[in-house]
């Protein structure tokens, strides 16, 4: 079984695309913010198992206490998918392996979409919002690795 991943600059997903949420990879990046976004997808054996969103930008950290506190740079997901037909295999767990592999020396802060459990399970900590707000989607951070440190 090999994993391959691929950076898509301009975001291209097939809406139709069965197993994967419309809504969350119809979105307009506007060629000003290219350089802060980037568009992951993961395919096994030729078809595609999983996608990510990850945003340079760290403006919402400041809503955040627990981020606040790490001087590293906070790259968010804010959308994270494995197709539907694939959950459950170890794909998302891999996929979130690389990315974090990818970005050894960032907090990574991904925002959860009913998978607060995934998050967890694969050792992601819950952060609270510093106004007590609960209606954002919950959000969870892995910590950064320093320079190959388990």
């Amino acid at each position: 079984m090999e994993w391959h991943y691929a950076t898509v600059w301009k975001p291209k997903f097939d809406l139709d695309d069965y197993g994967f949420e419309p809504h969350w990879w119809d979105a307009e990046v506007r060629s000003a913010e290219l350089d802060r976004n980037e568009f992951f997808r993961w395919t096994l054996d030729g078809h595609e198992v999983a996608r990510a969103h990850i945003d340079h930008g760290s403006e919402f950290k400041i809503h955040y206490d627990a981020l606040m506190r790490h001087s590293e740079p906070t790259y968010s997901i804010p959308f994270f998918e494995v197709r539907g037909n694939s959950r459950r295999q170890g794909i998302g767990r891999e996929a979130i392996r690389q990315l974090e592999d990818k970005y050894p020396d960032q907090l990574l802060a991904a925002f959860s979409e009913n998978a607060d459990g995934f998050w967890a399970n694969n050792g992601w900590v819950l952060c609270a919002r510093a106004d007590g707000d609960t209606l954002f989607r919950p959000l969870f951070a892995s910590a950064p690795k320093r320079h190959g440190a388990t």
